[in-house]
């Protein structure tokens, strides 16, 4: 668990850590001489629960606020500190909003030097924080009267501290590397250090990390987590990396830097936002403002954009997007703080809603919303369904990943437990709901219809062909599994590398529309006992050559099917052979079956049924296993 401080310069922040934990969080020069915290402190303590605690001290002074920040983001819980003499003052306001904006809502606050005012005076300004709290995030969080002198409430403290970690946030161990740094520095004898907040995932020593923004390769040489020397370090964890690289990197490694996974190694200059204006605010947030961003431990300039191009009204939220001077990372669900082109004061935050954001156009300005609200949703599971669901061209499942910081893996498994969803499998994945399959294969159906009508090839199409047909903004890959599921379904058939639809003859010439005439009674007899090819040849005195010749141009058009070298069934009739397989197989309540199992259900010669089986094993229909075999079930590839 980590806990930051807030609160007013000089309400003894840094005294009560130490009370705390034993440790003086000041260490520098120029804080002993002054006095005051001017950068962020460390400490790491058991408060008797048998776990390690991480404490970070923030500084007080307005001046410090990035600081503040940078220390704020990612932790578990707050400690506030008010002083009983001062009671709540100017940083007291700016830090809370801040938390909020953070939406950290867990913490404590310490109401520390009781021992230099009286009863009433602690009583008064304990109601005063109350009252601070009771509109925002931090709400009824417990008021410890301190006094860390004369050593009043320091073990109550330490109590109430303890139990927040029965109630801290889960972190996201499974996801993508991330921490963002907010400290670099050389030790003698082992080189580059960073610290900083484990956002999300894991490492380990000798793992191999980018540096962002360099986009540099990083070793892990070792590691330390919660002050401790660690082979894991998990998300919700302060670590220390002691990494190795070209010194160009290393000694390009500053706060507000992140170190991240190779799939999280990405910047954006654009972030889609849902931006909170602070109430205290005496007016909207106009369109293009200058801002200071405030994301992970970095600080960034740039202008806001708000999709009204009016404003956003002091105590809204509303969608608006950032325009960034300068590159960042960032991930759907990072939260924010804004601060004026000044940097002198904190007037908005939000979290970030999407990543990889297109130039803001007011005429589009509804689908935009539609597509934020979308991806808002509250689990990624809602979110990604909400989203293929007004995605007429499917959702490219590897940058929603990257977008949510996700392996594709990961998100492969939660997209496939989702009965709603199919899968369109490929370099790069993409996601349809069942309903935008089916209407997808509809249109196929009748772009290969259409196609056939147009004559654009007498014997089938290719998937290039009918890729072109269909029209539109869509991927082979896709083509390619809508092709495998109708093929499936009995829809369509596959021909030498070609598709066709099973209703498709190709047109004839008149020899062979005179001879099919001669033909297609003795082939579409209703028992299936259709004569052999030297039967036919016997029955219509013909050429045995001329013959096969005719039967296998008949197969290629469409009109019958080839079951083996010397016989051949009407189409119609292969599927009313499958029917009777499957109605044997249901009611004999058979899983596996024999030649002499389906011979004596339908009556037909075992040469035939031989040869209808073993037809059946090459289409995929069923399968031989020794002297038995089964019905394979349909594959869905989508």
């Amino acid at each position: 668990m980590i806990i930051a401080t807030a609160g007013h310069v000089d309400h003894g922040k840094t005294l009560l850590i130490k009370a705390l934990t034993g440790v003086d969080t000041d260490r520098l020069p120029e804080e002993k001489k002054r006095g005051l915290t001017i950068d962020l402190g460390f400490a790491y303590h058991d408060l008797g629960d048998g776990k390690s605690t991480g404490f970070i001290d923030v500084p007080g002074h307005e001046r410090f606020v990035k600081t503040m920040i940078a220390g704020a983001v990612g932790i578990d819980a707050v400690l506030f500190i008010v002083a009983a003499d001062d009671g709540p003052m100017p940083q007291t306001e700016e830090h809370l909003a801040i938390l909020e904006l953070l939406g950290i809502e867990k913490g404590v606050v310490a109401l520390t030097k009781i021992d230099r005012v009286s009863e009433e005076r602690v009583e008064e300004v304990k109601g005063q924080c109350v009252s601070l709290f009771e509109t925002t995030c931090l709400k009824g969080l417990p008021v410890i009267p301190v006094s860390v002198p004369e050593n009043i409430g320091v073990e109550k403290l330490r109590t109430e501290l303890r139990g927040l970690r029965h109630i801290s946030s889960l972190k996201k161990a499974d996801n993508n590397f991330r921490m963002a740094i907010d400290r670099s520095f050389t030790l003698k004898g082992a080189g580059q250090v960073v610290t900083g907040t484990i956002f999300d995932g894991r490492v380990e020593v000798d793992d191999v990390l980018n540096h962002i923004p360099s986009g540099g390769e990083l070793r892990v040489r070792s590691l330390r987590a919660n002050n401790e020397d660690v082979g894991l370090a998990v998300a919700g964890q302060r670590a220390a990396l002691n990494l190795v690289s070209s010194k160009k990197v290393t000694a390009s490694m500053n706060r507000g830097d992140w170190v991240v996974s190779s799939a999280a190694n990405f910047v954006v200059k654009r972030l889609d936002v849902r931006i909170q204006v602070l109430s205290t605010e005496g007016k909207p947030l106009a369109n293009r403002t200058p801002v200071h961003l405030h994301l992970g431990a970095a600080d960034v300039t740039g202008r806001v954009i708000t999709f009204d191009r009016v404003g956003i009204a002091p105590g809204n939220s509303s969608f608006a997007q950032l325009i960034l001077d300068e590159p960042i990372h960032a991930i759907c669900g990072d939260r924010f703080v804004l601060r004026d082109q000044a940097a002198s004061r904190t007037f908005a935050g939000g979290v970030v809603v999407e990543v990889f954001a297109k130039p803001y156009r007011a005429k589009y300005r509804d689908q935009r919303i539609a597509q934020l609200d979308a991806v808002s949703a509250t689990s990624i599971e809602a979110a990604l369904q909400s989203v293929v669901h007004i995605s007429p061209h499917g959702v490219d499942l590897s940058e929603f990943a990257k977008a949510n910081n996700h392996t594709l893996e990961n998100l492969l498994k939660i997209t496939m437990a989702i009965s709603s969803l199919n899968v369109v499998a490929g370099e790069s994945p993409l996601v349809f709901s069942a309903k935008q399959i089916a209407g997808l294969r509809d249109r196929l159906i009748q772009a290969m219809k259409k196609a056939h009508k147009a004559g654009l090839n007498k014997v089938g199409l290719s998937e290039s062909m009918i890729k072109n047909e269909f029209g539109g903004n869509i991927s082979l890959e896709l083509i390619r599994s809508l092709l495998e599921s109708a093929v499936g379904d009995n829809l369509i058939e596959r021909i030498e590398g070609l598709f066709r639809l099973k209703t498709f003859k190709a047109k004839r010439s008149k020899t062979d529309e005179l001879l099919w005439q001669r033909v297609e009674p003795l082939i579409a007899v209703k028992d299936f006992k259709v004569p052999v090819v030297h039967e036919l040849q016997s029955s219509l005195n013909i050429d045995m050559k001329l013959l096969k010749s005719f039967l296998l141009r008949s197969a290629k058009d469409g009109y019958i099917v080839q079951i083996s070298e010397r016989r051949y069934f009407a189409t119609d009739a292969v599927e009313k052979l499958k029917q009777l397989v499957v109605k044997m197989c249901r009611d004999g309540s058979l899983n596996e079956f024999t030649v002499a199992d389906f011979r004596s259900y339908c009556g037909i010669g075992r040469n035939a049924v031989v040869e209808i089986l073993e037809y059946f094993d090459r289409v995929g229909f069923t399968r031989r296993e020794g002297s038995s075999r089964k019905i394979l079930k349909k594959k869905n590839s989508s």
